[in-house]
């Protein structure tokens, strides 16, 4: 058995961040069809499958398909975003919340998404508000522009952490252990993760001294 399988079921996105890397593939999506048939395949090697490798999932235009696809073989899914569809896709999330096992959202293009994040949060607290589904925010570019100070700022003041005052990433966990719940829910690779990231801040932050 694998641990999760990642499933790309589309290569379109509607942003264009820098750092994703540039490829000669011609833009596609997995039809429905062509999704149950890869479920078929990896049915027997795993429980969880991720909509992600690169594109934007959200885009699919048979996304309400595709979670039914993955309920009819019991699998929980995680799904990677980068957050600016999320209240057009509301209403499809919460349908199929016993399915989403976690949504993650990667805040590298963060100016983009720090202008349109009012409307991201509002859309993330009525997921965590009425579903089970874990929601992370990934923040890979910490201290790289001042629209990052302000999402981090923002951050902290919404979870209570003083992000200032914290001087290693084990104290950074620490306080973020304190106001999770079911950590247990959390996985080592995502801990992980918040770590890299968070090291990644002490490195901008002393190399730009």
């Amino acid at each position: 058995m694998f641990k999760s399988i990642y499933i790309e079921i589309t290569n379109k996105c509607n942003l264009h961040c820098p750092f994703c890397s540039k490829y000669k593939r011609e833009k596609d999506t997995l039809s429905s069809k062509e999704f149950e048939q890869i479920l078929k395949k990896i049915n027997n090697y795993t429980d969880y499958i991720h909509l992600h490798v690169l594109g934007e999932p959200l885009l699919h235009a048979e996304l309400d398909e595709i979670l039914s696809l993955a309920s009819k073989y019991n699998k929980k899914v995680n799904i990677t975003t980068n957050g600016t569809l999320l209240s057009n896709k509301l209403d499809i999330i919460q349908k199929h919340n016993k399915t989403i096992r976690q949504i993650n959202i990667s805040i590298h293009d963060i100016i983009h998404i720090y202008k349109n994040f009012s409307t991201i949060d509002n859309t993330v607290n009525e997921i965590i508000n009425n579903s089970s589904i874990i929601v992370s925010y990934r923040l890979w570019n910490l201290g790289s522009n001042n629209s990052s100070s302000n999402f981090i700022t923002y951050l902290s003041q919404k979870y209570h952490i003083d992000y200032d005052n914290c001087k290693t990433a084990k104290e950074i966990l620490q306080k973020v252990e304190n106001i999770i719940s079911d950590l247990d829910e959390l996985e080592q690779e995502e801990l992980d993760q918040v770590e890299m990231s968070i090291a990644e801040r002490d490195y901008y932050q002393n190399t730009n001294k």
